[in-house]
């Protein structure tokens, strides 16, 4: 009967190890994240969990505690109980002698084993499987030890927190969450199929918004479409027609001298009324906000935000006009290709290995799109056109090619000593000799 009730006691030890193994484990691994949902669900133990972990100190010295004077006292009371047992077994093939050591060791591996595998092992796997679930179930009871134990916890823990302090361990957790955090989930989240690819590109380009310029997504200011306050009216026309847009900057004399925006609603209103059109009316312009282009696009979104605006134009250092966000510009930033249609793409696949590139294209969506790693932080050039002139160190010009992060670019189009289209070709892993041997010799230099 004896042995019966120190096994039984010896099981008893074991479950409550295992709450406390729970108990460590779960509290550590939870979320504050998920806590928090749980919380705002209605869950106030998730509350008290938050709590909990904020201060670990207490509950970590409670487990601590209980884990070790359990296991103690496991291997007391499981010896006591499968010490006879085994006796008994080998005294029938064994020397006294042999005997007793026997019945020792396989007492001590078996109780051992039982808490290694079910006070230890299975518990923790579980709390690691479902921490917040698991948190939840044992703060309260690890909160009435805390009350219980508090002399004893106190003194633990300010041992414990001054020789941290005096080593220079950390003693507080960072629960800050980072971007790599986030994005690790996300990548996480895609692998599973749980996020798709293109929506894992909208949080992206979402955190990219505060390391982009408002440069790297304007309208260049030679694709803007403005009028001159001087302009006649046969030329507003004719110009509104060609270009049908929401609305229109109107400038003194140069774009550089920036007046106010007209909106074609209103120039539509004066063409229905067949009035003449005549922008040095007063009253009929309206202001336009200016920004510089040093602004980050988290930056700019917040400008637009405030000023309800549906464009901002942008000024250089030079108080020059060097381009103007719009809205859409802000939309096609965000939500990339999950808004943008293929004829409006600056980087259109043609095949396997090729791409048509827009010399304008930013180079951070370029980076991006082709994983060119070899592309400096904040490089002294922000669009495709820029990285081929930057390494061929000259203006460029059609047919001229550099090899750059195992992609051939090639220069199919200038305008205006400005390039206007590139061909990018994926180089093969091994490239042959052949090839290499054919390379022009004034070819920069580049790593390919």
């Amino acid at each position: 009967m004896d042995t019966v009730l120190q096994i039984f006691g010896l099981l008893v030890l074991i479950l409550l190890s295992a709450f406390f193994s729970i108990s460590e484990i779960s509290l550590a691994a939870s979320k504050k994240m998920r806590l928090q949902a749980l919380a705002e669900e209605g869950d106030s133990r998730a509350r008290e969990v938050i709590a909990l972990k904020a201060k670990p100190g207490a509950m970590f010295s409670i487990v601590e505690i209980g884990v070790n004077a359990l296991a103690l006292a496991g291997g007391i009371l499981g010896q006591a109980a499968f010490i006879p047992p085994f006796t008994r077994l080998y005294s029938m093939v064994a020397s006294p002698e042999a005997t007793h050591t026997l019945a020792f060791w396989s007492a001590y591996l078996l109780a051992t084993l039982l808490f290694v595998l079910f006070a230890d092992l299975i518990p923790r796997r579980m709390a690691m499987a479902i921490p917040e679930s698991c948190a939840v179930l044992i703060v309260r009871p690890i909160s009435w030890l805390n009350q219980v134990l508090r002399p004893i916890v106190w003194f633990l823990n300010t041992i414990t927190t001054q020789v941290m302090k005096r080593t220079g361990l950390p003693i507080h957790a960072n629960d800050h969450v980072t971007t790599a955090d986030v994005m690790a989930t996300v990548n996480a989240g895609v692998r599973e199929g749980l996020i798709d690819p293109t929506e894992r590109s909208v949080i992206e380009n979402i955190f990219s918004l505060e390391d982009r310029t408002a440069g790297t997504v304007m309208t260049d200011r030679e694709d803007i479409v403005y009028f001159l306050r001087s302009d006649s009216d046969e030329s507003i026309r004719r110009k509104l027609a060609e270009h049908p847009h929401h609305q229109f900057l109107v400038c003194d004399k140069t774009l550089d001298n920036v007046v106010g925006y007209i909106d074609s609603k209103q120039l539509l209103r004066y063409l229905v009324e067949d009035k003449k059109l005549d922008l040095g009316e007063k009253g009929i312009l309206s202001p336009v906000k200016l920004i510089p282009e040093t602004l980050s696009m988290s930056e700019v979104i917040e400008v637009i935000r405030n000023t309800s605006a549906d464009f901002v134009v942008v000024i250089n250092e030079y108080g020059e006009v060097a381009g103007l966000i719009t809205l859409n510009d802000v939309m096609n930033t965000v939500m990339g290709e999950m808004v943008g249609m293929d004829e409006d793409s600056q980087i259109i696949q043609r095949d396997e290995s090729s791409w048509l590139v827009e010399g304008s294209t930013p180079i951070y969506d370029l980076q991006n799109y082709f994983d060119l790693d070899q592309i400096e932080d904040n490089p002294p050039y922000e669009t495709a056109g820029g990285l081929i002139m930057y390494l061929l160190r000259r203006i460029p010009k059609r047919a001229d090619k550099v090899l750059f992060n195992g992609y051939r670019f090639e220069v199919m189009d200038i305008d205006k000593n400005r390039v206007d289209q590139l061909l990018v070709t994926k180089l093969p892993a091994v490239k042959p000799a052949a090839e290499a041997q054919a390379a022009p010799a004034d070819q920069p230099k580049t790593n390919g």
